[in-house]
């Protein structure tokens, strides 16, 4: 496996988990770019295969906000992505980052929780179909 810089081109390579189908739907080319331009970001590659990308928009008052999409395929793969995505984390200089997980997707909020982040809350009617999502957040 691979780690290499993000570009917006990976979102789509990503064969996504169902969790988040309904999110990369509505990233448009556009914010893919907003996505690439808004603070350091890293896709995990194997055999041409995208397993997922992920990244932290830099924020001007909380630090930042995590965001990330993780593949279908990433499971067996999933210790190496996990330990990226930790190296990852620990070396931004943000005093606070942010993550959201739809409501009701247990390996997401695992995986915060793994990452080191805590629950903060339930955003109601957050999701742009109006589900609900979850506030995690890692603070330094």
């Amino acid at each position: 496996m691979k780690i290499i810089p993000f570009h917006p081109s990976h979102l789509w390579q990503i064969r996504l988990q169902s969790a988040q189908v309904i999110a990369l739907g509505e990233i448009t080319p556009a914010y893919a770019e907003v996505l690439a331009a808004s603070g350091p970001a890293l896709t995990a590659v194997e055999g041409g295969l995208v397993l997922g990308s992920c990244g932290i928009a830099s924020t001007q008052y909380t630090g930042g906000i995590l965001w990330g999409f993780v593949g279908a395929d990433c499971g067996p793969r999933m210790l190496k992505v996990h330990r990226a995505v930790a190296r990852f984390i620990e070396c931004s200089r943000q005093r606070r980052i942010e993550a959201t997980v739809i409501a009701g997707f247990e390996p997401g909020c695992r995986w915060m929780k793994l990452l080191g982040f805590e629950f903060e809350g339930v955003m109601r009617k957050y999701g742009s179909d109006g589900s609900d999502y979850l506030r995690y957040a890692k603070v330094r």
